[in-house]
């Protein structure tokens, strides 16, 4: 069976999490690979991900836990009665990195690493050199990955992409959610926007991809995007995707969270942290097909 999406009436002002619900609401593709112990699966990378989930879900458990201590450091300021300090503490961990820089070590010693952050690490996907694979940890690699926003923009794209063509968005292809962590399945791009020099997409097509970047963030309404030529086509379709009533916040819109696919854009991860309930992110990601 086709996917059949329901779309509420968006004429009228409606709570944005529940519209997020409703439009969301689809049925799933023709069930067509059944495991011997009867597991159903719509593809074989379903399959694929759903097995080497429980490898990250065992990595991601068993790190090392972080070990926490207080710093203080001072910051002098200055009142009509001159000037004062005062003591400010913060919690930090052993390494500076903490949770997510266990992480990152754990799945480098395994696999081939392409990049990592706060939330999550990518690998290459063992079975498809087309695709990658996300891992998202949370915060402090401590299982509360539901923080992330990522999610929230992950089911956007999952949508989008359902209803039609949607090339500013990444391609997700599946989201398993375990204990410790979710991995994804996700189209691979040729690289991060911040690493574009010397790359086979950007070499030849500088002037005409400037355009296209600095078009999105003029979309976002960011500063350094006024202060360039733009392609005013890429603007109007950034500006049109970014004002859909299912967009979520965004809020780390750097270069580093957009990548090359030949001569599009993709913005990947502008989302670090939308601050949205757990609760509502798996209802969203059930109305997509996705067991939670």
């Amino acid at each position: 069976m086709s996917a059949q999406l329901l779309l509420p009436d968006y004429s009228e002002p409606v709570d944005e999490v529940e519209l997020a619900i409703e439009a969301m609401q689809c049925v799933s593709a023709e069930v067509y690979y059944v495991t011997p112990e009867g597991k159903c699966y719509r593809n074989m990378d379903e399959k694929q991900l759903d097995d080497f989930s429980e490898w990250a879900d065992s990595t991601m458990s068993d790190l090392p836990p972080v070990q926490h201590y207080y710093r203080t450091y001072t910051r002098k300021r200055v009142d009509r009665d001159g000037d004062f300090t005062k003591v400010y503490h913060y919690v930090t961990d052993d390494d500076g990195y903490g949770g997510a820089g266990r992480a990152r070590a754990a799945c480098e010693a395994e696999h081939n690493l392409l990049g990592s952050g706060h939330y999550s690490c990518v690998i290459e996907c063992p079975w498809d050199v087309t695709k990658v694979i996300k891992i998202g940890h949370g915060p402090d690699a401590d299982g509360d990955y539901w923080s992330d926003g990522w999610l929230s923009w992950a089911a956007f794209s999952m949508y989008m992409h359902t209803i039609g063509d949607a090339p500013l968005l990444p391609k997700v292809h599946s989201i398993v959610f375990k204990d410790s962590c979710f991995v994804a399945l996700i189209d691979r791009y040729e690289c991060a926007w911040d690493e574009r020099d010397g790359s086979e997409a950007y070499e030849g097509n500088e002037s005409e991809l400037d355009e296209r970047y600095y078009a999105i963030q003029r979309a976002m309404e960011n500063s350094w995007g006024f202060d360039h030529d733009v392609s005013e086509e890429i603007e109007a379709e950034a500006k049109a995707l970014l004002e859909h009533p299912l967009c979520p916040s965004l809020n780390d819109t750097h270069s580093g969270n957009f990548m090359l696919n030949g001569r599009y854009l993709v913005i990947t991860d502008p989302s670090s942290n939308d601050y949205s309930m757990r609760s509502h992110k798996e209802a969203i990601m059930r109305k997509l097909g996705l067991a939670v």
